[in-house]
C-alpha cells in the first residue's frame, strides 16, 4: 500500500522523505523487527557493530595496527603500519574514541587525549579540556 506524500507538508513539519518512508515500512511489516535496528553503530548504543566488521574493502596502503610486531593468534607476525597516534587532530582522536568501543584504539585515543591535557569525567561521560 502505498501512501501518498505531500512533500510540501512533510517539509513544514521537519520530516524527511525517508522518515516517512521509514514508518510506513516499519508500519507495514508490524511483524517482523526492521533489521536496521539490529546492526546500527554509534557511540552510544550497546549494540553495535565495529569498524572492521563492516565489510568494505580497504587498501593495503591505509591500514595500520595499533599491536606494531605482536603475532596474531596463527603466530605471523603483524605486518601492518603501526599507528602513530601522535599525528592525528584531537577531532580524529575522539572519531576513534567514541566509534571503537572496547576495542585497543578506543584505549590508545582516550591515552594520547589525556597526554594532550583532556580529562574525561566519569560521572558526566564526557571530556574536559
Amino acid at each position: 500500500m502505498q501512501i501518498p506524500i505531500d512533500y510540501r507538508k512533510s517539509l513544514s513539519t521537519s520530516f524527511e522523505s525517508g522518515m516517512i518512508n521509514m514508518l510506513i515500512n516499519s508500519a507495514n511489516d508490524a511483524k517482523v523487527k526492521d533489521p536496521k535496528y539490529c546492526t546500527f553503530g554509534g557511540p552510544f548504543t550497546g549494540n553495535h557493530r565495529r569498524m572492521h566488521d563492516i565489510p568494505c574493502g580497504v587498501p593495503e596502503a591505509y591500514r595500520v595496527s595499533v599491536l606494531s610486531k605482536l603475532p596474531d593468534p596463527t603466530g605471523k607476525i603483524n605486518t601492518l603500519a603501526t599507528f602513530k597516534e601522535t599525528r592525528y587532530s584531537d577531532e580524529v582522536l575522539f572519531h576513534m574514541f567514541y566509534n571503537f568501543c572496547g576495542e585497543s584504539y578506543q584505549i590508545v585515543a582516550s591515552m594520547e587525549l589525556y597526554r594532550r591535557g583532556w580529562r574525561y569525567h566519569m560521572q558526566q561521560n564526557l571530556w574536559l579540556g
